[in-house]
C-alpha cells in the first residue's frame, strides 16, 4: 500500500482542478476575505461584534470559513469525482489501468479536491496572524489543522463512497 505523490490519478485530478484561472481567482476571493477581515478587526470601534474585540474570534471566524470550504467544496468535487467519469465513460478505462483500486481510490480522495485545499492554504496567513494575536499555543493550532484534514478526508472518503452509488 504506497501512496506516492506521482500517483498518476492524483497528477491528473490536480491538473484539471489547479489550473491558472482557478488558482487565481480562488487567490484572489481569499485575499478579499482575508484583508477585509483583518481591516474590519483593525478599524472597527463601533457595535464590536465578537471577532472585532477578540482576536480569538476572527480566528475562530477564519477557521470556520476553512471548514466550509474544506466541508462543503471538496464534498462536491468527490460526490461528482466517479459520477463524471462514468458520464465521460473513462471508469472503465480506469479499472483496466495498472493502477490498483487503492491507487484510484486515493487518486479521487486527494487529488479531485485540490482547490479547497489550495484555499485553506491562502486562508492560512489571515489564521495564523490571529492564532498569535489570540496567543493560540502552536500545539492546540496545530492539532486544530490535523483534526480539520484528517476530519475531511473521513468525510469524503464517505462522499465517495456515495458517489459511487
Amino acid at each position: 500500500m504506497n501512496v506516492s505523490v506521482f500517483n498518476p490519478e492524483i497528477v491528473r485530478n490536480t491538473r484539471i482542478q489547479l489550473r491558472r484561472g482557478r488558482m487565481l481567482a480562488t487567490a484572489v476571493i481569499c485575499l478579499a476575505i482575508s484583508l477585509s477581515s483583518a481591516a474590519y478587526f483593525l478599524y472597527s470601534h463601533i457595535g464590536h461584534p465578537p471577532f472585532a474585540t477578540n482576536p480569538l474570534g476572527l480566528f475562530q471566524l477564519t477557521v470556520t470559513l476553512q471548514v466550509v470550504a474544506l466541508l462543503i467544496g471538496r464534498g462536491i468535487y468527490c460526490l461528482q469525482s466517479v459520477h463524471r467519469e462514468k458520464d465521460l465513460n473513462t471508469f472503465d478505462y480506469q479499472r483496466i489501468t495498472r493502477m490498483t483500486p487503492f491507487e484510484i481510490t486515493v487518486g479521487k480522495l486527494l487529488g479531485a479536491p485540490a482547490l479547497p485545499y489550495f484555499a485553506v492554504l491562502c486562508l492560512m496567513p489571515i489564521a495564523g496572524w490571529a492564532a498569535i494575536l489570540a496567543h493560540v499555543p502552536v500545539s492546540a493550532f496545530l492539532q486544530i489543522y490535523v483534526l480539520l484534514v484528517l476530519g475531511s478526508i473521513t468525510y469524503h472518503a464517505l462522499a465517495l463512497l456515495v458517489s459511487l452509488l
